[in-house]
């Protein structure tokens, strides 16, 4: 359930950028390794990376850290970190999204 949801929301950031004109490209994506799901946005000519990370705890909750930095891995900048279980991470991550979206437009201009 989560992986959808940050299919979803990763790809509705990229949506965002390329129909305001901020960049000519985005991609995105979620990869899964089984404890720790890595969602990113690609923006491009800028060459920046939005990553999510979403991290499972020993309980039932994830710890969530939101960076943005450039493709070689430099120059990053932490947007937000927090925890909780399923329930509040979603409802977590739609009432960042444009604080989020706010701090990549900073990046990109």
């Amino acid at each position: 359930m989560m992986k959808n949801f940050l299919e979803n929301y990763v790809k509705e950031i990229n949506e965002y950028f390329l129909k305001a004109g901020v960049v000519k490209d985005a991609n995105s994506g979620v990869n899964d390794n089984g404890w720790v799901f890595y969602a990113y946005v690609s923006f491009y000519p800028q060459e920046m990376d939005l990553i999510i990370e979403l991290k499972k705890t020993e309980g039932k909750g994830y710890l969530v850290v939101a960076e943005a930095m450039n493709q070689e891995g430099q120059e990053d900048e932490e947007v937000f970190n927090f925890l909780g279980d399923e329930i509040f991470v979603k409802k977590e991550l739609n009432t960042r999204r444009e604080e989020l979206i706010s701090k990549i437009l900073l990046r990109l201009r």
